[in-house]
């Protein structure tokens, strides 16, 4: 019986871009603790894609997590795209092994995973909490992100 009710419970991914004790990753492991206490009918994964110290915290607060370096100390265009093509595999295999209802990608950065989510019609939401500079400069992908997510959350009026 309690196998029937977790196959039934609403799966959130939820990426990160790091794993660091800074900005959005910190927030995001806080806003994980709240949901966890708050939606306890929810089942909660996160994807780093980079190694930091949040990530033995979130295991710790009993998080499902997976990671996968996407940048890595890859040197050569070659190296890099390699790297790259790993990483969305690996993102893909999470993907369909854990078979979210919704991505929620916790900065604009996750360009590639909010595509590859999109492109296979799960909802995605991004958490945008770059600022005016940044935006700015991400603002193709930005715009190629806002085709695939259902919803953006924006922390300011800019």
């Amino acid at each position: 019986m309690k196998a029937d009710v977790k196959s039934s419970q609403k799966r959130i991914l939820f990426i990160s871009h790091e794993a660091s004790r800074t900005g959005a990753p910190l927030f995001l492991l806080k806003f994980l603790r709240c949901l966890k206490i708050e939606r306890p009918e929810y089942s909660f994964a996160i994807f780093f894609t980079k190694y930091g110290e949040l990530i033995e915290l979130s295991v710790c607060d009993g998080f499902k997590v997976y990671f996968s370096e996407k940048r890595g100390d890859a040197s050569t265009v070659p190296l890099i795209l390699w790297k790259r093509f790993i990483h969305y595999y690996h993102y893909l295999k999470i993907i369909y092994s854990y078979r979210p209802h919704l991505v929620y990608s916790n900065t604009i950065v996750n360009f590639g995973e909010v595509i590859l989510a999109g492109l296979i019609r799960i909802p995605v939401i991004v958490h945008m909490h770059e600022g005016m500079h940044f935006s700015r400069t991400c603002r193709f992908r930005l715009r190629i992100s806002c085709f695939f997510a259902k919803k953006i959350i924006v922390g300011s009026r800019y």
